[in-house]
């Protein structure tokens, strides 16, 4: 790297520094202001709500990081231009071209920076700040219908609902995927309608399909009127953040997708969309 890069990229990442910073302060800030209100009702301790901050933090950074970067890139490139540092380069036979290499290599460490922060840390922090935000502000919304939820138990069970009505504490359109040991497909359940009970998930109008170990069908699909099978999720485990799109980490929802697409659940834009943006957000 020559002296004018190196010149021109120790001006610009001071510059970025501040404007992150500037960024998650403002960011947190009005976040605070937004939720005084329910601190103040529910009386949160200090402790939480800087543990709350502390994990909102990395997904500020990396959601403002793009912006910063254009910002301090624009007020660089205009105080190179004012005192004619600028011209000065070109005058020298250096091309403009030329002259905005260092403004895209640092550009190109910041992809790099944001996309390690987004894949490393931001996962396990938006999981703590998810269920802080549920749990401490009170934000749980029972009235609300989500859609394209979707959970794992300890017996290596996908499921996956295309709505959840938590107020009625139904699911529609559910697909239940069971896996072996070795996460090969044994049997797919689906049921159009599913109820949870004291008793445990109550299934109805559904079918049993046994796949082999390729994920294709083996014989023809069992009906069922209704069904009382005692699985061990409930409602509240396809509200945990654990499963949200934005807490799972790049190849961790690749896989996801993967899964569901290749036992015939088509409608998963919501994942789609959420593993372009690990990568489209850094570039």
């Amino acid at each position: 790297m020559r002296i004018l890069d190196r010149y021109v990229a120790k001006q610009l990442l001071p510059v970025w520094i501040w404007c992150i910073i500037i960024f998650v302060f403002v960011t947190v800030l009005i976040d605070l202001f937004g939720h005084l209100e329910e601190i103040l009702r529910y009386h949160i301790p200090p402790q939480i709500i800087w543990h709350y901050y502390l994990n909102f933090t990395p997904l500020v950074f990396v959601q403002a990081s793009p912006l910063a970067l254009l910002l301090s890139t624009a007020f660089i490139t205009t105080r190179l231009v004012r005192y004619q540092e600028l011209l000065a380069m070109h005058v020298g036979g250096m091309s403009l071209l030329r002259a905005g290499m260092p403004f895209l290599f640092v550009g190109w460490l910041v992809s790099v920076l944001i996309f390690a922060v987004n894949e490393r840390l931001v996962p396990q922090t938006s999981a703590v700040y998810e269920r802080l935000r549920y749990e401490t502000f009170r934000e749980t919304q029972p009235d609300r219908v989500f859609e394209n939820v979707a959970t794992l138990d300890r017996a290596n069970r996908l499921y996956h609902a295309r709505l959840l009505n938590p107020a009625h504490r139904e699911l529609e359109d559910l697909t239940i995927l069971e896996h072996d040991a070795r996460n090969r497909p044994t049997q797919s359940l689906y049921a159009p309608r599913a109820i949870f009970t004291q008793h445990g998930w109550l299934l109805l109008n559904g079918r049993i399909s046994h796949l082999s170990p390729r994920g294709t069908l083996v014989g023809n699909p069992i009906p069922f009127v209704e069904r009382l099978i005692p699985y061990p999720v409930t409602i509240e485990s396809f509200r945990q953040p654990i499963m949200e799109p934005e807490t799972l980490r790049f190849r961790e929802l690749r896989e996801l997708i993967r899964r569901l697409r290749k036992h015939g659940i088509k409608n998963v834009r919501r994942y789609a969309v959420e593993l372009a943006a690990k990568v489209t957000l850094p570039l």
